[in-house]
């Protein structure tokens, strides 16, 4: 089975989707998916795209769209609507996803990171709601945020985005087969498809 290279930020209510659907093939595949933790606001500028969520017309159809996954999917998706925080500042909560990694942690933190924000509404940006989900994947808090706030961290982090844009990556979650690149959570299953051709 090929590699399977995910480029994600929790700030992405799509790239939730699309986790929560890799969650359910995950004891298949997961040894085979390389997460990749980035800041969308980032990939955005360097490939001149912008939030949905910026143009109105656009807003008001993701949060329609969002529902119909959510009741698809069959998940807890808590929208802004709802009183979920939108949009966030990414850049703790990312830098915090790539220090996991590090710590042979990344798929725990992903899903637990995603399931506060969009299952439970919570603010990840803010640093004890972070802690909690530190704690909540058995990591000791204080030695993982030095680890998260270090500078070379924080270069791991921007080397993802460069390599995503590199990659003419402009939203996410972007997804690679080798260098075959699929977007959206609705493309996951052609992705998959691609790993195992």
């Amino acid at each position: 089975m090929k590699k399977l290279e995910i480029y994600w930020d929790v700030g992405s209510p799509y790239s939730y989707l699309a986790i929560k659907q890799l969650e359910k093939q995950w004891d298949d595949i997961g040894e085979y998916v390389v997460l990749k933790p980035i800041l969308i606001g980032a990939v955005f500028k360097a490939s001149g795209n912008s939030m949905p969520a910026s143009v109105q017309a656009k807003a008001i159809y993701m949060l329609q769209d969002l529902q119909r996954w959510r009741d698809y999917l069959e998940i807890p998706l808590r929208l802004p609507t709802d009183g979920t925080p939108f949009p966030i500042n990414t850049l703790l909560p990312m830098r915090c996803a790539v220090a996991a990694q590090k710590e042979g942690k990344g798929w725990e933190f992903c899903l637990a990171l995603f399931h506060a924000y969009w299952g439970e509404g919570e603010d990840v940006s803010q640093p004890e709601i972070l802690t909690k989900v530190v704690t909540q994947v058995g990591l000791k808090v204080e030695p993982f945020f030095e680890l998260a706030t270090s500078q070379a961290n924080k270069d791991d982090v921007r080397a993802n985005v460069e390599e995503a844009v590199g990659r003419q990556v402009f939203g996410a979650p972007a997804m690679f087969v080798g260098d075959e690149h699929f977007w959206g959570n609705d493309r996951l299953d052609f992705a998959i498809r691609a790993m195992k051709a």
